[in-house]
C-alpha cells in the first residue's frame, strides 16, 4: 500500500449521476475486489474509497455515483488532473481459487468490483453467469461488462429493463428453475 499522485486519463458521464473514471495505473498489480482511498480535493478532510472496476496495465477504471460533495467535485475534474490515491487496499477476491463456473450478482455501483472479477475470470477460461440490477434502466451500464459472451440477467426495480425485482430475487428464481 502506498500513496501516489495518479493522473486522470478520462472521465465520462454514464447517466443517472454515474461516471466512468480512468486513472493512470502507477500501482502495478491490482486484484479484483481491491480498492483505493482517494483524496479528491484539499478542501475535503476525508479520503473517499473507490473499488477498482477495470484493471489494465496502463489504467484503472472506476465507476462512481455522485452522492455528496466529494463525488460532486470528482465529477468536475478533467483529464490531466492529479488524484492522490492510497492503495491498493483490501485482499481482493480469490479468483484463482474459483471453480470452472462462477455466478456473479450485484446491483447499483456495487457492480464495480465484479466487473474486474468477471474480466479476470473470463480471461482464465471460467464460465460466468452475471446478474446485474439497478433502480431503473437508466441505472444499468451493461456496456461496462467484459465483451465476452456469457449469460447476463439484467434486473430493475421498476421492470423497465430485464426482470422486475432485485438481483437477489433473480438469483433465487434461477436456482429454483
Amino acid at each position: 500500500m502506498e500513496s501516489r499522485a495518479s493522473v486522470i486519463r478520462s472521465l465520462a458521464p454514464l447517466g443517472a449521476d454515474h461516471y466512468w473514471l480512468e486513472v493512470e495505473n502507477l500501482f502495478g498489480s491490482v486484484r479484483p475486489g481491491q480498492f483505493f482511498q482517494v483524496r479528491i480535493d484539499a478542501s475535503l478532510f476525508l479520503r473517499r474509497p473507490f473499488s477498482v472496476a477495470r484493471i489494465g496495465a496502463e489504467t484503472l477504471g472506476i465507476l462512481f455515483k455522485v452522492a455528496g460533495s466529494g463525488t460532486a467535485i470528482l465529477a468536475r475534474k478533467k483529464p490531466g488532473d492529479p488524484l492522490d490515491m492510497i492503495g491498493p487496499l483490501g485482499n481482493g477476491f480469490p479468483v484463482e481459487d474459483a471453480g470452472p463456473a462462477v455466478w456473479l450478482a450485484a446491483g447499483g455501483t456495487g457492480v464495480a468490483p465484479l466487473l474486474a472479477a468477471a474480466a479476470r475470470l473470463s480471461a482464465d477460461g471460467r464460465a460466468i453467469r452475471f446478474f446485474y440490477g439497478g433502480r431503473t434502466a437508466g441505472h444499468l451500464f451493461p456496456a461496462l461488462l467484459p465483451d465476452d459472451d456469457f449469460p447476463l440477467t439484467l434486473c430493475t426495480d421498476d421492470g423497465s429493463r430485464g426482470r422486475r425485482g432485485t438481483t437477489v430475487e433473480a438469483v433465487v428464481e434461477t436456482l429454483v428453475e
